[in-house]
């Protein structure tokens, strides 16, 4: 059967109806294996573009832009097939969507299979040496990861089309209702989701605030607070601070003792701390807290591609400045992990949150206000560190929050044991708008990308 895949596919695509564009959308030219197959597909293609229409498979076996050889191997193998079909029942071509994609996945399987005995004879090939350098491991690595990138982007997308018009109004009703009961992950901030509910999954989510000003210790709070409140699976990405540093932050966070204090008597809290964890990390169904540390050569697309097979609910990246770039225009790059970031969420169902710094340099804002531009909704405050120590209040303002109520809210911080509150109504502080210091809040020009080390 495999070896009629390809033409099955072809020959169904051929047919010029509804189907056809449908099952056109499915597929792309590195799914066909054989060259006179691709030929035929990317013409389709083509003449799709332009013209708006799909070519009859008599169009097809009859176009002269296509050369003999091609031609000639598709009307051959369709006259077997017309012979073979007496009496094999396998070579009818599909009726419906349902059969189509049936024969589209044993077309993927079969490109995968193919391409994966590519993959290992060329892996042979290049590890067959006696002797390999640093530098031959590292493209080695480099090619068996693009490659098996490139064949897992072969299964295409796995969602169907939601034809709401075919549905009645309850059934629509209880399909929204059961989809977006987990489609929000509470932040554990009780002024943002009591009006927002949390962070809408399928987000890219901005955290900012000037050097020093409690960035990711939010984001520290927030990945304690989705873990061990709401059971969200939560990963942080700490390129700044080593998985030891935020443990002892974590450490300082749940006992309430400052990091300081930790340290100096390491022996004195000891039991306290293992208590503290042994109750924190107890396993709470599939909701997990990780630590990834990636190489300091992986770009965001790496880390987050691999990533993926986890399913996380969100992903933390503290800071985006310390990624590696994407592109060799640095402030070019921005624009491209922020794009990536979106897509990627969106595409995965998860929360991808980026942690950048904002200052006033506005020699170093080039393309950085697509760190904003893209997000589905960003938390910024302007609070100095020397403002933050002396009232531990930051005014967080969302410069961006699609689809949610842009409210501004105070939040309680305690540098001292990283741990970040609800700030309480009936604390007597002042009104602490910052907007007067800084006027700039929603505007993009007062971003900077500078390495916070």
């Amino acid at each position: 059967m495999k070896d009629w895949v390809e033409h099955l596919i072809l020959r169904s695509v051929s047919k010029n109806n509804e189907l056809s564009i449908r099952l056109l959308a499915d597929i792309s030219v590195d799914h066909f294996i054989s060259t006179p197959y691709k030929k035929a597909f990317r013409r389709i293609l083509s003449y799709y573009s332009k013209n708006g229409r799909i070519l009859t498979w008599k169009e097809i076996v009859n176009d002269t832009s296509l050369s003999d050889k091609v031609i000639n191997r598709l009307r051959s193998r369709e006259i077997k097939r017309g012979t073979l079909l007496k009496n094999d029942a396998s070579l009818k071509l599909p009726k419906d969507y349902e059969q189509s994609k049936k024969l589209l996945e044993r077309l993927v399987t079969y490109s995968q299979h193919l391409q994966l005995i590519k993959l290992q004879n060329s892996l042979s090939e290049k590890l067959g040496v006696d002797k390999l350098s640093t530098e031959d491991i590292n493209g080695v690595l480099s090619f068996t990861y693009n490659s098996i990138e490139d064949i897992d982007r072969l299964k295409g997308s796995s969602e169907d089309i939601l034809s709401l018009p075919e549905m009645n109004s309850k059934e629509l009703w209880n399909y929204v209702r059961s989809n977006m009961g987990n489609y929000y992950v509470p932040t554990g901030f009780r002024d943002f989701d009591k009006i927002n509910v949390g962070i809408p999954k399928d987000s890219y989510f901005l955290i900012s605030a000037p050097t020093g000003c409690a960035k990711s210790t939010l984001a520290l709070q927030l990945c304690i607070n989705m873990f061990s409140k709401f059971g969200a699976r939560v990963c942080l990405v700490p390129l700044e601070m080593s998985t030891e540093q935020n443990l002892l932050r974590v450490a300082s966070n749940l006992t309430g003792i400052s990091k300081n204090d930790l340290l100096l008597n390491a022996d004195l809290y000891k039991k306290k701390v293992k208590k503290t964890f042994k109750k924190f990390f107890t396993k709470k169904g599939l909701a997990t807290l990780d630590f990834y540390t990636p190489d300091e050569s992986d770009d965001l697309r790496k880390i987050l591609t691999f990533l993926k097979s986890y399913n996380y609910d969100i992903i933390f990246i503290d800071y985006i400045s310390l990624v590696a770039s994407m592109d060799k225009d640095n402030w070019r790059s921005l624009d491209l992990s922020a794009r990536f970031a979106k897509m990627f969420a969106t595409k995965n169902d998860t929360i991808v949150s980026l942690i950048a710094q904002w200052g006033n340099k506005k020699d170093q804002v080039r393309y950085a206000e697509a760190l904003v531009e893209h997000a589905s909704n960003c938390f910024k405050w302007i609070t100095t560190e020397e403002e933050l120590r002396e009232v531990g209040i930051i005014n967080v303002r969302q410069p961006k929050a699609r689809n949610q109520d842009p409210i501004p809210f105070k939040l309680k911080v305690n540098l001292a044991t990283s741990k970040i509150e609800n700030c309480s109504e009936d604390m007597d502080i002042e009104d602490y708008n910052k907007e007067s210091v800084n006027p700039v809040v929603d505007g993009f020009d007062d971003i900077s990308i500078d390495n916070e080390v």
